[in-house]
C-alpha cells in the first residue's frame, strides 16, 4: 500500500471512527497540527507534507486555523473501505497477490467489502485471455492455500506436487482408470521374459527435454538409478532391482534378481518421473510433460505450454499458481467470476455465484483416519483404551452431526469394501460400551494429546467433537493443532493424530505404498514391532499374482482394524469450483483437472 494510502486510513479509523460510513459527504473534524503529529508519529512540518499529497490525491479537505484560538478542519473524502479497495484492485492488476491478500486482512475493511474483495480475488483465479502481438494468450490463475513442498520425484510425498509432477514431467506409461489397463507414454512398447525378472522397453524417439536435450535410454537409466538410492515412496519396487541394461540410444531392460509383477504400477508412477541425465531436481526440474517451470518462488510458480511437447500441445499457455499459506479454504477454485459485478463493488454474492460458478464433486481413494503413537509412551498402548476410543470415533455419528464433506463411513481405505463391510459391521459404537472398556483397561484420567491440522476447517471440527465426545466416559483429551506436518513433533508430543490419505486412481499401488513408505504418519508412529508384522503379512509382494495381491492388502487393513493401531473415519467427498466457460474439464490423480486439457469457450467475454 502507498504510504500516503496509509497514512489517510490511520487517520479516518482514528478520527472518523472504526465504523465510518461509506456515504458521503463527511463532516469537517476539528482537529490541530499537534495532534495529527502525534497520530502520526512525525515532526509538524512532515505532517502538512502528508495533508499536502492528500489533498492531491482528492482523499481530504483541509481548512487551517488562522490566528490564535481558531481550529483546523479535516474533512474526509474517501473510506478506508474505498481507499483498500483501490488499493486492493491495483496490486491484483500488477500480479502482486500477496499484497493484494495483505490488504483483504485489513481490520479496517468492514465485512461486507471483504466478502466482496475475496469475490474479486476469486475472480482473478480463472481464466483470462491477454492480447498480445503474437496473438491471444489464455493463462490460468489458481490459488493454493498451502506452501509448495519439494519437487523431487524421488521425495514427493504430497498429492499437490505428485500432481504438479505429472504437468511437468512424463513416465515411461500410464495408468488409464477406465480401463484399468497401462497406456504407452515414453514407452511405446514394453515386454518381460516368462518369470518377470526382465523388463525391456522400447522408446519414443524425437522427445526432447525442456532444456531441449534428446530424450534417450541412458535419462531412463540414471532416474532408476537414481531412485534406487532414495528412500522415496515406490522406490521398495527397485530393491531387487540388479542392473540396468542399454541396448542403443531407445531400448534398455531392467533386470531384477526375483520376479517382479508390480513394474508397470512404478513405471507408471509420479515416482518415476523421466528426468534428464545428470539434472537435480532439487534446483531445477526438467521433465518432458506438456508444461514447463519458468518462474518459482516462494509465492508463486508459472508453468508456460511446452510447445515442443511429444503429445498434444496443451490448449492453456500459462499457468499461475500463488502460494497463500496463511489463508485457509476448503475448496479448489478454477473459477472466473464476472468482472463486471466485482470490480465495481456491487453485486450481491448470490448473483456473483450464480453468474459465473459451477462445481463438482468427486470421490477418491483414501479416508481420514485416525491413528495412535506407539512410539511415545502413554494409555494408547493399552488395547481396551483404542477400542474405548473406536467407539467414540463413530464415523456415522460424525457424519449425522458435522456433515461436510463426509460422504461414507469407511471401514477400508477403498470406498467399495468399506460399502461391502458396511453391514457386516457388529462392533459396538455406543458411549456406554465405551465407559465400560475403559473402566476395564484401568485408565486413570492421564492426559491424551491429538494432534490435527489447524488450517483445515474439517479437521478443527472433528478434532473437537472428538475432545467433547472424551470428555463424556472422562477421557481428558487434550488438542495438539500442528500447521504442516512434523514428524518428529508429532512422535514427541502427540498421542494420536487425526490424518487423511488420498490414493491414486492406480489404487492398488496408492495402497501399497501406504503401507510400506515412510512418508505417512502411519508408518512414522507404528513402532519397530507392528511395522514388521505388516511387512511378514506383504513379503515377497511384487512376486504375486494381482489376486494374491489383492489379497495381501485386505489382510493388512483388516489386521490394523483388529488391533486398532488406526480407527477409520470418513471417506471424503471433494469439491472443484470453476468458472461455468472453462472446458476440457478432465481429472487427473487425486481429482485435479487436468491443465493441458484445460481451455476457455468464449474469451471475448472476459
Amino acid at each position: 500500500m502507498d504510504p500516503y494510502e496509509a497514512h489517510f486510513i490511520k487517520l479516518a479509523h482514528t478520527l472518523g471512527g472504526p465504523m465510518l460510513s461509506d456515504e458521503h459527504p463527511h463532516p469537517a473534524i476539528p482537529v490541530t497540527i499537534e495532534q495529527l503529529s502525534e497520530l502520526l508519529n512525525c515532526s509538524s512540518r512532515n505532517v502538512k507534507i502528508i495533508l499536502r499529497r492528500l489533498e492531491d490525491m482528492r482523499y481530504i479537505h483541509w481548512t487551517p486555523g488562522r490566528g490564535r484560538g481558531h481550529i483546523s478542519r479535516l474533512q474526509l473524502l474517501r473510506t478506508p473501505n474505498e481507499v483498500i479497495t483501490d488499493a486492493f484492485h491495483t496490486k491484483l492488476k500488477q500480479g502482486n497477490i500477496k499484497a493484494a491478500i495483505d490488504l483483504i486482512g485489513r481490520s479496517e475493511l468492514d465485512d461486507g467489502r471483504r466478502e466482496q474483495l475475496w469475490l474479486a480475488f476469486h475472480a482473478e483465479m480463472g481464466m483470462t485471455h491477454q492480447m498480445t502481438a503474437a496473438g491471444g494468450t489464455d493463462v490460468l490463475q489458481m490459488s493454493r492455500y498451502r506452501r509448495l513442498e519439494q519437487l523431487d520425484p524421488a521425495l514427493v510425498y504430497t498429492a499437490f506436487e505428485a500432481y504438479l509432477l505429472e504437468q511437468v514431467c512424463s513416465t515411461l506409461i500410464s495408468y488409464d482408470a477406465d480401463s484399468m489397463r497401462f497406456q504407452p507414454k515414453l514407452a511405446h512398447l514394453w515386454e518381460h521374459n516368462e518369470d518377470y525378472t526382465r523388463w525391456t522397453f522400447y522408446l519414443r524417439k524425437g522427445v526432447q527435454f525442456h532444456n531441449g536435450k534428446t530424450f534417450t535410454a541412458e535419462d531412463v537409466k540414471y532416474t532408476v538409478e537414481r531412485l534406487q538410492g532414495s528412500y522415496g515412496s515406490g522406490t521398495w519396487q527397485l530393491e531387487q532391482l540388479e542392473r540396468v541394461e542399454i541396448h542403443g540410444s531407445h531400448c534398455l531392460s531392467l533386470i531384477f534378481a526375483s520376479p517382479n509383477r508390480m513394474l508397470l504400477h512404478c513405471a507408471a508412477s509420479f515416482t518415476m518421473s523421466i528426468l534428464p541425465l545428470g539434472s537435480d531436481p532439487r534446483v531445477s526440474l526438467i521433465g518432458t510433460g506438456p508444461f514447463c517451470i519458468t518462474s518459482l518462488t516462494n509465492t508463486a510458480l508459472r508453468l508456460t505450454a511446452y510447445d515442443s511437447y511429444f503429445g498434444y500441445r496443451p490448449l492453456l499457455d500459462e499457468v499461475n499458481i500463488w502460494f497463500l499459506p496463511d489463508v485457509a479454504v476448503q475448496d479448489r477454485r478454477y473459477q472466473l467470476v464476472d468482472r463486471d459485478m466485482t470490480h465495481d463493488g456491487t453485486g450481491s454474492l448470490a448473483e456473483m455465484k450464480q453468474s459465473s460458478e459451477l462445481s463438482f464433486e468427486y470421490q477418491s481413494g483414501g479416508c481420514r483416519y485416525l491413528v495412535f503413537n506407539f512410539r511415545r509412551e502413554g494409555p494408547q498402548h493399552r488395547a481396551s483404551v483404542r477400542e474405548a476410543i473406536r467407539c467414540m470415533y463413530d464415523p456415522a455419528l460424525q457424519m449425522q452431526e458435522l456433515g461436510g464433506s463426509r460422504l461414507s463411513p469407511a471401514f477400508s481405505f477403498l470406498p467399495w469394501r468399506s460399502l461391502a463391510m458396511n453391514s457386516e459391521n457388529g462392533r459396538p459404537n455406543r458411549l456406554e460400551d465405551a465407559r465400560r472398556l475403559l473402566q476395564e483397561s484401568g485408565y486413570a484420567g492421564e492426559e491424551l494429546r491429538l494432534a490435527y491440522k489447524m488450517l483445515e476447517k474439517e479437521s478443527i471440527e472433528e478434532a473437537e467433537w472428538l475432545r467433547q465426545r472424551c470428555e463424556q466416559i472422562g477421557i481428558c483429551l487434550t488438542l495438539l493443532p500442528f500447521e504442516t506436518i512434523d514428524f518428529a513433533f508429532l512422535l514427541g508430543q502427540a498421542d494420536l493424530v487425526l490424518a487423511e490419505e488420498m490414493l491414486e486412481e492406480d489404487w492398488e499401488w496408492g495402497l501399497i505404498n501406504f503401507f510400506k513408505t515412510q512418508y505417512n504418519s502411519m508408518h512414522h508412529l507404528l513402532d519397530d514391532a507392528r511395522i514388521q508384522m505388516i511387512e511378514k503379512i506383504l513379503e515377497g509382494y511384487s512376486q504375486y499374482s494381482e489376486t494374491q495381491r489383492h489379497d495381501l492388502l485386505y489382510q493388512v487393513e483388516e489386521h490394523i482394524q483388529e488391533h486398532n493401531w488406526l480407527l477409520y473415519g470418513c471417506h471424503l467427498s471433494k469439491k472443484a469450483l470453476y468458472y461455468q466457460g472453462l472446458q476440457g474439464l478432465n481429472t487427473t490423480n487425486f481429482g485435479y483437472l487436468d491443465f493441458s486439457k484445460l481451455w476457455i469457450k468464449s474469451p471475448e467475454r472476459i
